[in-house]
């Protein structure tokens, strides 16, 4: 037990932090301001524990269908017990939490299941309790639908068709079934482009579909790549494209629109997240030659910073008080407390470590940078000075995982790199499954979910 009255344990990891940390720095979960305040209130940790298992219950019965329980964090706390409900997780960072997953595994040895998944796509599972959900594409037929795969077997439990016909342009290297999902606990989102439109559906649990609706017209360049999240009871969408460009945040119950903010016009790919930087939770958005960040409630402009690109496929990541992006120009860092336009006034530091597909990632005090050819390069997060670089050997779409210490990578060729990320780089393992591919890896509850090019595999401890 820690004995240090300046600490505590991170409720997600247990590890000791500081008592005024916002962020723990081990796992990168946000901690809620409510429960720095709890060790005076000898009642609050039984009733809050007591409160969220009777709600989640409820819902789980069906008993309870209001939003107000994601608004109020419940569904957050699922999700740090083993759910990966979004793109780059429950923490928007890449980074799992509770048991270590395995790291060394082949075709006969720590592979729970693998199944085939009808249709392609590069999209990343989502995962809640014992369901997975990814969209897939069926190019031959142009359809485009969601699948539902129980996490236990790998059995398909339903597939939905959501669109049919109308398939649009796209580079050679995207996918029509490229953004992940997200799931509130209730309600899956899955956005597609068809028919000179950006269309976005939620279905139930049981792949009933329950609104669709044509957020704007889109013209593509290279496709679509943007994966939503729920932030409360909206679910935020980002629609850069060649024509009125634009961010917008949706009701999660019946599609209409609260707000949208207009964004520059272009090609961009880059997935908005929600991130809590200098005292107040930011929505932070990479494109168009900018870092933006946004009052996730109404869409409102907080400040904006140069980038060093004008499409952007990655997603930022962050560390308090700092927010990175890379691009094919190389990377950079900004402070996150501004307001306006910081380019001149909060830009810490950029150098020309390149990533163009794969997004950032932060360990401890240490951000990863992953060039698409391959390279691995660790940057020091205060300064962007490089403490080393790794050539893996092979093409890189997908982005790092953090979990247990350890980096999960996987090559476009099929192989997967397990690795630590300290101040030098150490090669843990290197896993062969023979089939390519370009989703990044999902792990949650001690095990892999990976999406191939033909298969879904859950890799666990056999």
């Amino acid at each position: 037990m820690n004995s240090n009255p300046r600490l505590r344990p991170c409720p997600a990891c247990d590890k000791p932090i500081s008592k005024r940390a916002r962020q723990c720095p081990h796992c990168k979960h946000v901690v809620q301001e409510n429960m720095q305040r709890a060790k005076s209130k000898p009642w609050f940790f039984p009733a809050m524990g007591l409160f969220a298992a009777a709600a989640l219950i409820l819902v789980a019965f069906g008993i309870v269908r209001s939003p107000w329980f994601a608004e109020k964090g419940i569904f957050g706390l699922a999700s740090v017990a083993g759910n990966w409900p979004t793109w780059r997780g429950p923490g928007y960072n890449n980074t799992a939490v509770g048991d270590a997953p395995p790291v060394r595994w082949d075709e006969k040895k720590n592979i729970i299941w693998k199944t085939a998944v009808p249709g392609s796509g590069h999209a990343t599972p989502v995962v809640w309790r014992n369901r997975i959900f990814l969209p897939a594409a069926d190019e031959e037929q142009q359809v485009l639908s969601l699948v539902s795969v129980h996490s236990e077997t790998g059995s398909l439990i339903w597939n939905t068709e959501i669109h049919r016909g109308g398939l649009m342009k796209k580079s050679k290297k995207n996918s029509y079934a490229s953004s992940t999902v997200a799931c509130d606990g209730q309600r899956i989102f899955v956005p597609f482009i068809v028919n000179g439109g950006l269309w976005l559906t939620a279905t139930d649990l049981d792949g009933q579909i329950l609104w669709q609706k044509r957020v704007t017209s889109f013209k593509s360049e290279y496709g679509y790549g943007s994966s939503p999240l729920v932030y409360k009871s909206l679910v935020i969408l980002a629609g850069d494209h060649l024509e009125k460009s634009f961010l917008t945040g949706m009701d999660v119950m019946t599609g209409e629109i609260v707000w949208q903010t207009p964004r520059k016009r272009g090609g961009s790919y880059g997935s908005p997240v929600v991130a809590r930087l200098a005292n107040t939770e930011q929505l932070l958005l990479s494109g168009q030659g900018e870092v933006t960040s946004y009052n996730p409630l109404n869409g409102q402009p907080v400040w904006r910073s140069r980038a060093n690109a004008r499409s952007i496929v990655g997603t930022v990541a962050w560390y308090e008080p700092f927010v990175f992006a890379s691009t094919l120009n190389g990377t950079i860092c900004i402070r996150a407390d501004g307001k306006g336009n910081v380019s001149r006034s909060h830009v810490v530091w950029e150098n020309r470590v390149k990533a163009n597909v794969p997004s950032p990632l932060v360990v401890d005090d240490r951000i990863l940078v992953v060039q698409d050819e391959g390279f691995v390069t660790c940057l020091a997060i205060d300064t962007g000075r490089q403490l080393w670089k790794k050539r893996l050997g092979g093409n890189v779409s997908a982005s790092p995982v953090l979990a247990a210490g350890n980096v999960y990578l996987p090559l476009e060729d099929g192989r997967l790199f397990v690795f630590k990320a300290g101040e030098k780089f150490e090669l843990i393992s290197k896993n062969d499954l023979g089939d390519g591919g370009f989703a990044s890896p999902v792990i949650c509850g001690g095990q892999i979910f990976l999406r191939t090019d033909h298969y879904l595999y859950c890799i666990g401890h056999g």
